[in-house]
């Protein structure tokens, strides 16, 4: 597998913050050496996680697949007794530092206890999406509890730069202003060396330090109700989401941060692709951010169709691929540049007025809701069973909350990663609790 990284694979290629994770609570006494057997045939079925990135002279990154070691697998021992313990690795993992040009994008960490287990996963944002974790745990338990099924390799990913909807094109402006961006920045690019990034790591992590992990689910009578209430109102799982953690934000925070009401969406681009993509490790996401009104209304599902239709508006081919399209036309030096600059370790005109233009990168979104969906896995694998599967656990440093929702058999999870500084656990815990109370008001959980 061989080609170049673009768009948001190069976006995420070198940022300190690139890592998804996503975790399996595991009944049972968990074989390591079995698991071990697992993971390395799972590299065979999902290609991506057996690549690394070669940086060339000017600065583009492609995906290489030779020379790449197995991967790797931690084994902690874990005293039951300490409930948090997933929590601080999480978070530790969060802070690991890939090496691309070494490869593989993906690591696991088995947190062993003698009857109850956590099998955390962390991969690369460049070579997965939050959907691409569900498949590969689904998969990973799948052969864990069948040793002779022969493991069946997927095909190679699309391409996503190559895929794209020739009617998504950006607009015209658009077009003129990454041109001039990009003739400013050749005239004297500038090429980051491993040691700046390195550099770089070490200084974001002081700088973002003290993230924390807050996790609840719904029980499957409850996760039935919501959805059930969903469909009797005519509005999608997404919306009442939305509805309700803005609900809670503003109850809890209060309305003075006018970036609470700003709320950013992930969306699968898999199914508009001109190539299908099967279920499969790779980056195939793109996002936008919408402001919301503060509700003017008492009812919680008249607020819910009032955000649904809005939220539809945006949801147009051209808006899905945006930031797929203006990040591939934009020179990837220059996309890294915007990390370096935002941390002060890039003295650079075009970077500093590039990064003026989208932001800044300060904290300006008060939640980003990233709902994957349904999904059954099997729940026994031989003698182990699947209890949870917590996440996507992701931080964004201009994101004020990262809510990772995935509903696996039955059940609804919810996992927020946080900033201390920004907003404290006491207060994601009232947030936790404002949202249970409304939703319990609006279907009677």
């Amino acid at each position: 597998m061989e080609h170049e990284i673009k768009g948001l694979e190069r976006y995420f290629y070198r940022r300190p913050n690139s890592n998804v994770i996503m975790l399996a609570r595991i009944r049972g006494n968990a074989n390591e050496e079995r698991l071990r057997t697992v993971l390395n045939n799972i590299s065979k079925r999902h290609l991506l996680l057996s690549v690394r990135i070669e940086q060339a002279k000017d600065g583009r990154g492609r995906f290489k697949s030779e020379g790449v070691p197995p991967p790797s697998l931690s084994v902690v021992p874990w005293n039951e007794t300490d409930g948090n313990a997933w929590i601080e690795k999480t978070l530790e993992e969060l802070q690991h530092r890939f090496e691309p040009d070494r490869g593989p994008l993906v690591r696991y960490t088995l947190l062993k206890g003698p009857e109850l287990s956590y099998l955390i996963v962390n991969c690369h944002h460049t070579i997965c999406d939050g959907l691409s974790l569900v498949y590969l745990l689904r998969d990973i338990f799948t052969y864990w509890g069948n040793a002779e099924k022969e493991i069946e390799p997927l095909p190679e990913a699309p391409i996503l730069a190559d895929n794209v909807p020739s009617s998504s094109s950006i607009r015209f402006y658009h077009k003129i202003l990454i041109s001039r961006f990009n003739k400013q920045w050749h005239r004297k690019p500038k090429v980051f060396t491993e040691e700046e990034y390195k550099s770089l790591h070490k200084k974001f992590w002081k700088m973002e330090g003290g993230i924390s992990i807050t996790h609840w689910h719904l029980s499957e009578q409850q996760t039935t109700a919501f959805a059930k209430r969903c469909k009797k109102e005519g509005v999608t799982v997404h919306s009442a989401l939305c509805t309700v953690f803005l609900l809670a934000q503003l109850e809890v925070e209060g309305s003075d941060l006018p970036y609470l009401r700003r709320t950013a969406m992930p969306v699968s681009v898999r199914k508009m692709l001109s190539v299908p993509v099967p279920e499969i490790v790779c980056s195939y996401f793109s996002y936008f951010t919408i402001t919301l009104k503060n509700p003017g209304k008492s009812d919680f599902w008249e607020n819910t169709k009032a955000i649904q239709k809005k939220i539809k508006k945006r949801m147009t081919e051209r808006e899905m691929f945006m930031v797929i399209n203006q990040l591939i036309k934009l020179h990837p030096t220059l996309i890294d540049s915007l990390i370096f600059t935002k941390y002060h370790q890039l003295d650079n005109p075009i970077a500093k007025r590039f990064l003026k233009i989208v932001g800044n990168y300060d904290v300006d979104t008060g939640i980003n809701i990233s709902n994957l969906g349904r999904f059954e896995i099997p729940k026994q694998a031989g003698d182990l069973v699947l209890e949870e599967v917590i996440g996507p656990s992701i931080y964004r440093e201009y994101e004020e909350k990262y809510l990772g929702v995935v509903t696996v058999n039955g059940k609804m999870h919810f996992t927020i990663t946080h900033r201390e500084l920004v907003v404290s656990t006491r207060m994601m815990e009232k947030i936790r609790d404002s949202v249970m109370r409304q939703l319990d008001e609006a279907v009677g959980l």
